[in-house]
């Protein structure tokens, strides 16, 4: 690969690991910017966002978590850097501000094709040149590869507190930056509340009646109170 000196037009063929540059012709400093230097693959997204909204109501499911309100589902093609050859040991986003979820993405195995344009529906995030050179070591610059991978963003909850999702365009993959608190512990604190409760009226039936209206009494407020109960513990599922 060569480029071509802003100040003499000479073309040479630059050390690729160093964001500048010198030219051997006119000694002008040229700064090289990664994402248009290095190859860049466009993986093709194979989810619409409609089923990237399903994708993720299946994770809720499978993670016990409460289906909340979509608010906003937005594609985005988000550019990783990954080493040619290695592309199954995973990748590191060139974007920032970066998803802690997104730390350990590993990019598919096939798929990719060489393009610059961006898929109908989605917008291209821009490659951070200060994080991507915050990773890059010196002499590994000839092997880097920009890859830009389709995710969805979803955001759902209510205008008072919002969660965001990562939908992955190509395998469906669903990542959570926050999650809200899974249904079990909506249950466990309502199943708690409603014990306390009947405990406290046990008590009282105890103290305040003699024996044998108590002994009648508490089984028949058991029996009373049982469908309040399940009412309290069920509605914290729905």
């Amino acid at each position: 690969m060569k480029v071509r000196c802003a100040s003499c037009g000479a073309d040479f063929s630059p050390e690729r690991d160093r964001p500048f540059l010198e030219c051997p012709f006119c000694a002008s400093t040229l700064y090289l910017d990664r994402a248009r230097t290095f190859p860049r693959l466009v993986l093709p997204p194979v989810l619409s966002a409609s089923r990237a909204v399903l994708e993720l109501r299946n994770a809720w499911r499978s993670g016990e978590l409460p289906e909340l309100p979509v608010l906003e589902t937005k594609g985005l093609l988000l550019p990783f850097w990954s080493v040619r050859g290695r592309e199954s040991q995973g990748a590191v986003p060139a974007f920032s501000p970066r998803p802690s979820c997104l730390e350990e993405f590993r990019l598919p195995g096939a798929g990719a094709r060489v393009g610059e344009a961006a898929p109908p529906g989605f917008e291209a995030v821009p490659c951070s040149q200060g994080a991507s050179t915050a990773w890059m070591g010196a002499g590994e610059g000839t092997s880097f590869t920009l890859f830009m991978v389709p995710f969805f963003r979803i955001r759902y909850g209510s205008p008072r507190r919002t969660y965001t999702a990562w939908v992955d365009g190509v395998l469906g993959r669903t990542l959570f930056e926050e999650t809200p608190p899974p249904l079990s512990a909506h249950i466990s604190r309502r199943f708690w509340a409603a014990m306390s409760l009947l405990f406290a009226l046990f008590a009282l039936e105890s103290f305040f009646l003699p024996g044998p209206a108590a002994a009648a009494a508490v089984p028949l407020t058991g029996v009373f109170l049982f469908p309040l109960f399940r009412r309290m513990v069920q509605g914290a599922s729905r």
